[in-house]
């Protein structure tokens, strides 16, 4: 049984603990990461972003954050998927239904950084028509990881 959910109170170990294992194997845990992880209602939801928790049954698997940035503008950050369930298709799934839920709260682009190392989710992203742009003024990159930028128009995706 598996759910996209919104983020509550209840379920911020889940989200650090979630984002904090990819980031540890993967990359590292920045200042900037760690303050988000550690206070989500004021560094996300206070500040009009909405954190989606997909739930196997009822148990959070994996974390998506869409921030905005500007009008119809949105940053997609803090997606993750727990290392014993990736693999299984989920992290798709979930990209695809916060992009769906993006458009319907009337954004009409997403913006992302990813990691030169994160080879299979940079791809996820181009599968996904996200392209790359050398930088984009709303989305400097906080976390000094010389971060790749990328880019979903949302009316492009649905003409095509």
């Amino acid at each position: 049984d598996l759910e996209l959910g919104d983020f509550t109170a209840e379920h911020t170990t889940a989200f650090r603990n979630i984002n904090c294992e990819w980031l540890e194997e993967e990359l590292e845990i920045t200042l900037h990461d760690r303050q988000l992880l550690d206070h989500p209602r004021s560094e996300i939801l206070d500040r009009g972003g909405r954190i989606f928790m997909l739930l196997l049954q009822g148990t959070p698997i994996g974390t998506c954050v869409l921030m905005p940035l500007a009008e119809g503008i949105a940053e997609l950050s803090k997606y993750a998927i727990l290392h014993s369930q990736r693999g299984l298709g989920l992290g798709g799934m979930l990209l695809k239904r916060v992009v769906a839920e993006a458009s319907s709260m009337g954004y009409s682009e997403i913006l992302l950084l990813s990691h030169p190392l994160l080879k299979r989710a940079t791809r996820l992203y181009r599968g996904f028509g996200f392209r790359e742009l050398p930088s984009h003024p709303l989305l400097p990159d906080p976390t000094g990881r010389q971060s790749i930028t990328m880019q979903l128009m949302l009316n492009d995706r649905e003409k095509s």
